[in-house]
């Protein structure tokens, strides 16, 4: 169970790293080197698709569906703690913080910081990954991480190069997202532990 705590707090404390720092000369630099790196490249930016609020609604209502048809209402309530909860946090965040998005035409009205789909995305697809794969070989979890994380990974990006965020707004939804999926795993394992006693 400690490694749980241990990400959960290396996350969040990066978090809150980035989010003291957005006025700083290294947060300014390093968004312009997120928008010269990734910025207008059409490839990453298709991939904001898989972030979009409607997919990932779509992905928890399947995922809820199908863990109610199979009684496993520990893995549904584990879906809704990341999905609604990780919403509801990021939300709440962004309105406290009041980040404005990078200057482009036809800009989004919403605050910037932390990406939601950077956020949201880490969400769904590790807890994709992390539920569907509990009883499958080490070896086919690994992959289904590695998919999710290379998923999260473009997404975040494709809002650099979409110019909806900027790099600091990614790092904080990746940084956040993976803290709040890390305490919902340690709330899985540690009811899982009493249910079997």
């Amino acid at each position: 169970m400690i490694i749980y705590h241990t990400l959960a707090v290396i996350a969040f404390i990066i978090f809150i790293s980035i989010w003291l720092s957005l006025d700083t000369d290294f947060i300014h630099k390093l968004d312009a080197w997120g928008e010269r790196t990734f910025g207008g490249n059409s490839f990453l930016e298709f991939f904001h698709y898989l972030g979009e609020i409607w997919f990932v609604v779509l992905v928890g209502v399947v995922l809820v569906v199908y863990f109610i048809v199979k009684k496993r209402y520990r893995n549904m309530t584990f879906v809704l703690f990341t999905f609604v909860g990780g919403t509801v946090v990021n939300q709440s965040i962004k309105f406290i913080v009041e980040r404005p998005r990078p200057l482009i035409p036809d800009q989004l009205t919403s605050y910037s910081f932390p990406s939601g789909h950077s956020m949201l995305s880490m969400l769904y697809m590790m807890t994709a990954a992390f539920l569907i794969t509990s009883n499958m070989t080490k070896t086919k979890k690994r992959i289904a991480f590695i998919i999710a994380g290379l998923g999260t990974f473009l997404v975040g990006l494709s809002r650099v190069a979409g110019s909806r965020h900027f790099m600091s707004d990614v790092l904080g939804g990746w940084t956040l997202g993976f803290a709040f999926f890390m305490l919902v795993i340690y709330w899985y394992m540690r009811t899982k532990k009493e249910n079997s006693l």
